[in-house]
């Protein structure tokens, strides 16, 4: 760390997008997960500190969780942002995100993106692999769905029947 220079005080207007993306991402719902597992936590029904109790909830709730990301995002990226005037010389810019981000010369502004070489996205794949589609780690999946099949039940749909199913999984650990 830098020391004094670790940390900035004072009012910042240039963090205000972002900052106003977090308030978003919360009010639309991460609020209700992170206050779900830490009560699931202060319960004593899961325990961050155990990775089998980590990958079951993975199991249960990735699916769930990412399409309520995926309704969060398409929702963010197609809201109008209107121009900041009172903190920008120029006014700003304005317009949905993802247009901006696609089609930035269509509101004045550059585009900075350029295209990867082969080999470094290759690379970058080779070191951070994507993640599993069931959430979890496959080994995991394997024993979580031969446990749901001995006792009778199937992979969860809704966020009651995962819930359901996290805690069978989590006692048959």
């Amino acid at each position: 760390m830098r020391g004094e220079k670790s940390v900035i005080k004072g009012r910042s207007m240039c963090n205000q997008r972002i900052e106003r993306w977090w308030r978003t991402l919360r009010e639309m719902g991460i609020s209700f997960w992170i206050h779900l597992f830490k009560d699931m936590e202060d319960q004593g029904m899961f325990s961050s500190a155990n990775n089998k109790h980590i990958e079951c909830l993975r199991f249960c709730l990735t699916k769930i969780i990412q399409q309520e990301l995926d309704q969060i995002k398409m929702e963010w990226n197609n809201h109008y942002i209107r121009a900041q005037r009172r903190y920008d010389d120029d006014g700003g810019l304005a317009g949905k995100p993802e247009m901006m981000f696609f089609h930035p010369e269509l509101f004045g502004a550059v585009d900075y993106k350029f295209p990867g070489e082969i080999h470094d996205v290759l690379e970058f794949q080779r070191l951070f692999p994507s993640p599993s589609p069931r959430g979890c780690c496959e080994d995991y999946a394997a024993y979580f769905d031969h446990l749901l099949l001995e006792g009778g039940k199937t992979f969860p749909n809704t966020f009651e029947k995962a819930m359901a199913t996290l805690k069978y999984l989590v006692e048959k650990l």
